[in-house]
């Protein structure tokens, strides 16, 4: 394995020269078996502009991860190319940066670099992450000599909370799905919101509910004829609305998960469906909900909320969206007091809303877990939101 050593840089686009202690340092280290990391703030970096060796030939060329590709954990190796070789006194200076922060500088004999200390040196769990790699001619009597090759092209990776899954292919798109794609929307939210607002508006809610596939693909044509003029509206309850969008948002590249809603209403336990996004542009979960056409937001951010903070935080910290049918928000908001994400095991209930022990006169005499299984122990019951993810 090459010796490596990282200096914080002040970026190409600034500094390159190196001192000689550096090299000297690391150079001792590897020949001890030791993988040194020096740091030193004071030493200037491989992109000042001291003597550049005449000839330079070419670039490295990175070859891994994929420009523009995501990531969510830190353990990232980057990996390039550069046929001739390295020959004596000769190294690769890596530089690494995330948005506008100063770069990390890395040298490395190795053409590859695990750079998972350097991304946690940033301390920046989602952002876009640039690096380039150059080859330059050090020696330990002098340091920093000059570039032997020219910087490679500048590669960015972007770090993520979750990945998306991948949009299909143009010719395997449902009517609906290219419906959506052919209206270029700005942004996540502007696709949500027609998303659901379509759903809302070409489907039946008030008639006796019609059965269909699991997925609700069937549904989405039949929302999309009614939408040309042909037929007329699938009748439809919350689950099946909820279903039909997530399927049409997974078709584009946009995950989202179902979410089923518990209300203590009197003696009856209420259930209701609605769907959370992860919007790729925020990089958080968001409620939708295509049965009343509403979503919620941060009162004060403006932000749009999450199942999570409707169900926990105090009902002023949300309000409907701007536009959002008054009544309707009602309606929905009402459910904020336990859910579960999917068909999971795991609650999530506010006990200052939902009494889980509470058995309901109107539900047989049973609680919550048992009007649901006949067994309280298949469930597990949390008083506080999950982690963000």
């Amino acid at each position: 394995m090459g010796f490596y050593a990282i200096i914080p840089a002040m970026t190409q686009r600034t500094s390159l020269s190196r001192i000689a202690a550096i090299l000297l340092a690391a150079a001792a280290l590897a020949a001890c078996g030791q993988a040194p990391v020096a740091q030193s703030a004071a030493a200037p970096s491989a992109s000042a502009t001291p003597s550049v060796t005449p000839a330079t030939i070419g670039a490295p060329e990175p070859t891994s991860p994929e420009d523009g590709s995501s990531f969510i954990d830190s353990n990232v190796t980057l990996k390039w190319s550069w046929p001739p070789g390295l020959q004596q006194d000769q190294t690769y200076a890596v530089h690494l940066w995330v948005d506008q922060q100063p770069a990390q500088e890395i040298w490395t004999t190795d053409p590859q670099l695990n750079v998972q200390q350097a991304i946690d040196g940033f301390n920046q769990d989602v952002g876009t992450y640039h690096w380039q790699v150059v080859v330059i001619h050090a020696t330990a009597a002098q340091g920093f000599i000059g570039t032997v090759s020219e910087w490679s092209p500048v590669q960015t990776i972007n770090r993520v909370r979750h990945i998306s899954p991948t949009p299909r292919p143009d010719a395997e798109l449902s009517n609906t799905a290219r419906l959506l794609k052919s209206q270029h929307f700005k942004d996540t939210d502007a696709l949500v919101d027609y998303a659901r607002n379509f759903i809302y508006t070409y489907s039946d809610y008030e008639s006796k509910p019609e059965p269909g596939k699991p997925d609700r693909s069937d549904t989405l044509e039949k929302m999309y004829q009614y939408y040309k003029g042909n037929g007329a509206p699938p009748a439809v309850e919350c689950s099946a609305r909820a279903t039909a969008m997530l399927t049409l948002l997974g078709e584009l590249g946009i995950d989202s998960r179902l979410i089923f809603l518990y209300e203590q209403a009197g003696e009856s336990i209420a259930q209701h469906t609605e769907l959370e996004v992860f919007n790729p542009d925020s990089q958080r979960w968001e409620i939708t909900d295509p049965t009343y056409n509403v979503y919620f937001i941060d009162a004060n951010s403006g932000a749009r909320s999450s199942i999570a903070q409707l169900v926990f935080a105090p009902p002023d910290a949300t309000r409907p969206c701007d536009g959002c049918n008054a009544a309707d928000a009602a309606k929905a908001s009402a459910h904020f007091q336990a859910y579960r994400i999917g068909y999971t095991n795991t609650f999530y209930v506010n006990p200052d809303r939902f009494d889980v022990s509470h058995r309901f006169k109107n539900e047989k005499d049973r609680n919550l877990a048992e009007f649901l299984s006949g067994n309280a122990s298949d469930f597990t019951f949390m008083f506080a939101p999950p982690p963000e993810n």
